[in-house]
């Protein structure tokens, strides 16, 4: 098995960086084009949710891990709407700041980002989302949703009428986050889960990861702790690292912290030998 990148806007420092590191297991990658008339498009978002999907049939079709880099949340959505159709009892695993659990009914800020959660679950755009190869709603009930910090009044409601599992972040934060987080999979019995990584989780002492910062987030030492011990506790069958514009201050940073951790959770996945070099 390899590692295949499927890389889209915002995404090219942190593969390049991953190609700077020592790594022993091969890799592809592909870049979506993404033109700016399908960027200037409220339905380009679907449009490019429907080539992600596509990217990673074609990636499982070659017996490869999919890690997808993108510049929003949407991006598992669609990683989710492929992977239903081999995977019907897909687990999900999320670390963000937001909740990605909006509807039209509740949205506030008129960004789909915000919507991500709930459209992997059939909560909204249901006749959008069948133009995304493949995809059928989870279960949400089946997810565990960990970092939320940056959520309003309407959103915590929301977030209860939904009855997702959420290990919440920021004030509630305890001392060893990780070990919390690690309590919460063991309890949950997750058998095959695709991985979210939102890397605003990150507090944003540590740089501006996109334009929607905010204050009591994820310090260093709990990413890095958290990333490899995934594999431990689930079997992963993705990863989804997203929302990070490297143009911002303190980018470099950032990137260079997003690349560590996904290199100890690729070196968990063979460790546990979840993820074998092709012969």
């Amino acid at each position: 098995m390899i590692i295949e990148w499927v890389a889209g806007l915002y995404a090219s420092s942190l593969m390049v960086l991953y190609r700077s590191q020592r790594n022993s297991l091969p890799f592809q990658s592909s870049t979506l084009d993404l033109s700016m008339s399908l960027r200037a498009r409220w339905d380009g978002t679907f449009e490019v949710m429907r080539r992600i999907s596509k990217a990673v049939s074609q990636a499982v079709a070659r017996d490869s891990f999919p890690l997808v880099l993108s510049g929003n949340c949407n991006a598992s959505a669609a990683v989710a709407a492929d992977l239903t159709s081999t995977v019907p009892d897909l687990n999900f695993w999320c670390i963000d700041a937001h909740d990605d659990l909006d509807t039209p009914r509740i949205h506030e800020n008129g960004y789909l980002d915000a919507m991500a959660a709930s459209m992997m679950g059939g909560l909204s755009w249901e006749t959008l989302m069948k133009f995304v190869p493949g995809h059928k709603p989870i279960d949400l009930e089946g997810g565990l949703w960990c970092g939320f910090r940056d959520v309003s009044e309407i959103q915590k409601k929301n977030i209860h009428e939904v009855g997702v599992d959420v290990v919440w972040g920021g004030p509630a934060m305890k001392g060893n986050y990780t070990t919390e987080i690690g309590a919460a999979l063991d309890r949950r019995q997750f058998q095959r889960t695709h991985i979210h990584l939102d890397l605003d989780v990150l507090d944003d002492s540590l740089g501006r990861v996109n334009d929607w910062p905010s204050p009591g987030g994820l310090l260093a030492s709990y990413l890095l702790g958290i990333m490899p011990m995934l594999p431990t506790k689930t079997t992963p069958t993705s990863l989804v690292v997203c929302s990070f514009n490297p143009r911002l201050e303190g980018g470099d940073t950032v990137a260079r912290l997003a690349v560590k951790s996904i290199h100890l959770f690729i070196r968990g996945l063979v460790d546990q030998r979840i993820l074998v070099a092709s012969q």
